[in-house]
């Protein structure tokens, strides 16, 4: 987990003039990867049901034409390898299982990921993740080399 002290240039579209936030965490994610764009569809569709979780996350698609990564301090590199959170109060990246499951609690969804983080299960759940990232543009048909992915 990398800290991040100003906000993302990304993220200051969410900011108030009073400093205040409407949105607590922003989501990076991969929209050309079929497992991502589904999982981050069905987040979003969550969301948008209830009104005190339609403005807790921002879901960007790193993939889109006019996005740069230099826009939130990352590399696109760094964006492909694990999934990024962005924690607008606290000023800080989490990435891999620590976003997966701080995004999933400030859905409501908790219950499905708390136990990753219990001490015994906790470093086999990241272990875990990060084999799924590495081999995710595999899983979802495509070759990937340096900061680019096409479709195999």
């Amino acid at each position: 987990m990398s800290m991040n002290k100003s906000i993302p240039p990304a993220a200051a579209e969410h900011a108030d003039p009073g400093g205040e936030t409407s949105v607590r965490y922003q989501v990076f994610y991969d929209g050309a990867c079929p497992i991502c764009r589904r999982e981050m569809a069905a987040l979003q569709q969550r969301a948008q049901k209830s009104p005190q979780l339609a403005h807790r996350v921002s879901f960007v698609d790193f993939t889109e034409p006019d996005f740069q990564p230099e826009s939130c301090g990352r590399t696109m590199s760094q964006l492909m390898a694990e999934l990024h959170v962005y924690d607008l109060r606290r000023g800080q990246f989490l990435v891999g299982m620590a976003a997966l499951r701080v995004l999933y609690r400030a859905l409501g969804l908790g219950g499905m990921v708390n136990w990753t983080g219990l001490p015994v299960l906790k470093s086999g759940c990241d272990l875990a993740y990060k084999v799924f990232a590495k081999f995710r543009p595999r899983l979802s048909g495509r070759s990937c080399h340096q900061d680019a992915c096409s479709r195999s």
